[in-house]
């Protein structure tokens, strides 16, 4: 499985190497050097869209428009079949013209046509219906039928254990449904070694096809993979009903061509994946699911998708060995509830990562969501992550042939590499805030000059776009982190980085820009980075207050706009909220509590009196394209070259209220809790993940 998101660590390398070179005099070579390292790369991006749907494809052409697509494993998702067939979800049988198959250590019996059975042996080779039933301790069944017929096995109170082979194998026929019989208790048990042909490697699972399979029916079905797989289906898998207790040593569900998951209720104990699909083509490979319930405890991924994952339903609790779901393509998350433990990341996708509605709390993982380009448009997210709680990076991330090195003012990119011209930079060592000669403790690359837009280093097919929801999000890491931009035009994001880190709770190579929604970011001076711009005003203060104190944003008159409270101590606070004007002047409070705030702390509405406050000049832009903290910690203002901050000094008020323990705030609505799902128990302890599994590659000196 590829990993990606080392897009920084490579970035922040050769930005300090090129600064090294530029303090020594050496500037115009360094950007000569940097722009052909980069001319070589292609600009590569993503397209959005997800199914919402089983069976038509919605796409949404709201995406940023310097990402375009370019792709060598994108789904074409407007040809996939997420729909559910009428048969698949009929669990009906015509009792009166069926075979019945009863089981036993002693016989076998069989009553009716189209199968027979030779020594525990049971051998189906026509179409039809067949009713098993009873025990047998060394037997199995084998289906062989035409490659029209449609075979159906209904279990009835049926346990098949097989000592060197699947319980049942479905070597041809059109299509087979194993239907549970209503209130039946079924078992299915492979042996730990299987005696397989010469060269071969299959069958390698408890049922095992060869054709399409469907598993459906109201009853309950056990199954021990004790070989490797618990079901196996070379062509589709769909599940569109019945109780499932799983246990397997790799993957409990796979399906090469899909997987789709109408209904159900799993308990699933898997050595290697909950569900996989490894067909390549374009159409296929994908995993969809729409409703069910999930209890998932698997060594390596929870879902695993060749070409898409679509996940528009159900109520999973997952706790997995490396991601919750993981798509080789592009995912959707279109509806559901999702209470994850992952060792690595929670959300992955190579190319696209879209949440359209859905409440996830991720109480623990490497990184949260992650993809080349990641879309939220809804839904009510929590993410805990050690690392970066959402990443947007190239798939192709290997060293610096992935980043697209931008010396421009085009703020987007656009696919164009362009030289900046040294005659609109300040002279050497010259910046906002800093004398001449000395170097930019904002963090800006050492006597180099900035150029208004954005001047820097970024991959414009890297993109973070929220335009609705709710998102709560906490890491260790980079909180929200993009290779290229960021770009905000609606929703909730209530984000907050680890304090005493070299990450940023925005980090961005090229641009973040907001033009609606609610940004509230708390993070440490020393690595702060503002908004660039927006037709939404925004503002930095610096700041400090301590865990557990609720920001709030507040205009002149002590209403409240926002609010958060905070989980670690921070210094810095952005902000944004709709409403805000350019040039207007607002205030920011730090206090014990706010009366009508949801268990986050946001409320958006309510008056406070009797507090002092950090006033918060806001604008719409920053004159630079990095915005930050100027030389002493303080904000940037409009014509300071702002950059990340990364200072051991400057001026940090605590801000609280005035003769009060615990603030109370006068006539504030209170905002009901958008998440109510309770916290997992973090089952899964393997140590330190950072050294395990992200070795970063390294950066080329110049």
């Amino acid at each position: 499985m590829m990993h990606f998101g080392a897009g920084r660590s490579e970035y922040d390398a050769l930005r300090y190497r090129a600064a090294h070179v530029a303090s020594r005099g050496l500037f115009c070579l360094a950007v000569i050097v940097m722009f052909f390292l980069s001319a070589a790369v292609l600009l590569a991006g993503c397209t959005s869209g997800a199914d919402s749907t089983p069976s038509e494809d919605s796409s949404d052409g709201s995406v940023a428009e310097q990402a375009t697509t370019s792709s060598e494993s994108e789904a074409d998702e407007s040809g996939m079949d997420f729909s559910y067939s009428s048969r698949d979800l009929d669990v009906s049988y015509d009792a009166e013209n069926a075979t019945y198959i009863r089981l036993s250590d002693d016989s076998v019996e069989v009553q009716g046509l189209g199968a027979t059975a030779v020594d525990g042996t049971v051998s189906v080779s026509a179409a039809g219906t067949y009713v098993v039933s009873g025990s047998i301790a060394d037997g199995r069944i084998v289906v062989e039928a035409g490659d029209e017929d449609k075979v159906q096995i209904v279990l009835s109170n049926a346990s098949v254990c097989s000592q060197d082979g699947p319980a049942i194998s479905i070597l041809s026929a059109d299509k087979c449904f194993v239907t549970l019989e209503q209130d039946s208790t079924n078992a299915l048990v492979d042996g730990s070694a299987y005696t397989l042909e010469e060269g071969a490697d299959e069958p390698n699972a408890a049922l095992y096809s060869k054709a399409d399979l469907t598993l459906n029916g109201t009853g309950s079905l056990s199954i021990e993979g004790n070989w490797q797989h618990a079901v196996c289906s070379k062509d589709d898998l769909v599940i569109a009903g019945g109780t499932y207790d799983v246990s397997a040593v790799e993957d409990a569900f796979r399906g090469k061509d899909c997987v789709k998951i109408a209904d159900g209720s799993f308990t699933v104990e898997a050595g290697g994946d909950f569900v996989s699909t490894n067909d390549e083509d374009e159409t296929r490979g994908f995993v969809s699911i729409d409703g069910g319930t999930f209890d998932i405890s698997a060594q390596d991924d929870g879902i695993q998708a060749y070409t898409h994952a679509r996940l528009a339903g159900g109520e999973f609790s997952m706790d997995s060995g490396d991601d919750a779901v993981h798509s080789d393509g592009s995912a959707s998350v279109a509806g559901g509830t999702y209470d994850i433990v992952a060792v690595d990341d929670a959300f992955h996708a190579e190319t696209t990562l879209e949440v359209i509605d859905g409440t996830a709390r991720v109480v623990s993982c490497y990184e949260g969501l992650e993809a080349q380009c990641v879309y939220l448009r809804g839904g009510t997210v929590h993410v805990t992550a050690d690392d970066d709680a959402v990443n947007a990076a190239s798939p192709s991330a290997d060293g610096l042939s992935s980043e697209a090195v931008a010396f421009s003012s085009d703020p987007v990119g656009e696919g164009s590499l362009s030289a900046a011209d040294p005659s609109s930079a300040p002279a050497a060592g010259a910046s906002a805030g800093a004398p001449a000669g000395e170097a930019d403790v904002r963090g800006a690359t050492p006597e180099s000059g900035m150029v208004e837009g954005g001047v820097g280093m970024g991959d414009s097919s890297c993109v973070i776009e929220i335009s609705g929801g709710y998102y709560v999000l906490t890491s260790g890491g980079d909180t929200l982190d993009s290779n290229g931009s960021i770009s905000i035009t609606g929703g909730t994001v209530l984000a907050q980085g680890a304090p005493d880190t070299d990450d940023y709770v925005l980090d961005y190579d090229i641009e973040a820009t907001i033009d609606g929604g609610t940004l509230i970011a708390l993070g440490g001076r020393e690595m702060a980075q503002n908004l660039t711009s927006g037709s939404q005003a925004f503002g930095m203060a610096s700041v400090s207050g301590s865990a557990g104190k609720t920001v709030a944003i507040v205009d002149g008159e002590g209403s409240v706009l926002g609010s958060f409270t905070a989980v670690y101590d921070f210094d810095t606070v952005v902000a944004s909220v709709s409403g805000m004007q350019d040039g207007e002047t607002y205030g920011i409070v730090a206090i014990d509590s706010l009366e009508g705030a949801n268990e986050d702390g946001y409320a958006s509405s309510g008056t406070l009196s009797a507090v002092d406050a950090m006033e918060l000049v806001v604008s719409t832009s920053a004159q630079s394209g990095l915005g930050g903290l100027g030389a002493d910690g303080q904000a940037a203002g409009p014509g300071m070259a702002g950059d990340r901050c990364q200072t051991g000094s400057g001026s940090a008020a605590l801000i609280e209220a005035v003769s009060h323990s615990s603030f109370k705030g006068e006539g504030v609505a209170r905002a009901p809790s958008p998440f109510s799902m309770p916290r997992a128990s973090g089952r899964l302890v393997r140590g330190d993940r950072r050294s395990e599994q992200r070795s970063l590659p390294v950066c080329p000196g110049l």
